[in-house]
């Protein structure tokens, strides 16, 4: 289920542009300064508490932290055939055999390791509100599940990556069902190595960011 990308606020560049502006002399009062300073950081607070729900899923608070400077979501959905659905009692063994937990959230999540630990990689139901009810698996079906990662992960990113797309390609086969991409097109080779260098990429600014913290 996956998950969707923030928008910067470009700075004003004039006092006309600015939400905040008014018809007064440009020389802001204290009054003012205020206001626009608690509104900044109102707008900063809100995107902070977003990326952190985005990377909240049993990552350790130590990670939310370091504040990458950006995050990224990989999605991958495995989707039933026309006129076919996937049925809940041949989904869940296929998840917790894969090493799947159900956990928070009321969805699936691939933890470090067996014992818990971090999140890797989760699943959810591709249909709203995109959780799962086991007392009721039996009689669960949907045209989807949604598998997806947050970019930076607590392990490598491309093995992670790596990871969640051979578990993705095992329920698929096993359901016979269709791999397809964020956008719900047909998952092919070249689809799967532009997943992989969007992650060289951001792996690529990480270190870049790593090296010059003030050009986030």
């Amino acid at each position: 289920m996956p998950a969707d990308p923030m928008t910067a606020i470009p700075p004003s560049t004039s006092a006309a542009s600015s939400p905040y502006s008014d018809s007064r002399p440009s020389a802001a009062s204290p009054t003012q300064t205020d206001s626009s300073r608690a509104a900044a950081a109102s707008r900063a607070a809100s995107a902070r508490s977003l990326r952190e729900n985005q990377l909240s899923l049993d990552m350790p608070q130590e990670e939310d932290d370091k504040d990458p400077g950006y995050s990224q979501v990989l999605v991958i959905n495995v989707m039933a055939r026309p006129k076919s659905s996937i049925q809940g009692d041949e989904l869940l063994p296929l998840l917790l055999g894969a090493g799947l937990r159900f956990g928070e959230m009321s969805i699936f999540h691939r933890h470090a390791d067996r014992k818990g630990g971090p999140v890797l990689f989760s699943v959810a139901n591709a249909l709203n509100p995109g959780t799962f009810d086991l007392n009721r698996i039996s009689d669960f079906s949907t045209q989807g599940v949604c598998f997806f990662m947050t970019l930076p992960n607590v392990a490598n990113n491309m093995l992670a990556f790596e990871q969640m797309l051979a578990t993705a390609r095992h329920v698929q086969s096993a359901l016979d069902a269709e791999l397809k991409d964020d956008n719900r097109s047909v998952m092919t080779a070249q689809t799967v190595e532009h997943y992989r260098q969007r992650i060289r990429d951001f792996d690529l600014q990480q270190l870049k960011n790593s090296k010059n913290p003030r050009q986030k």
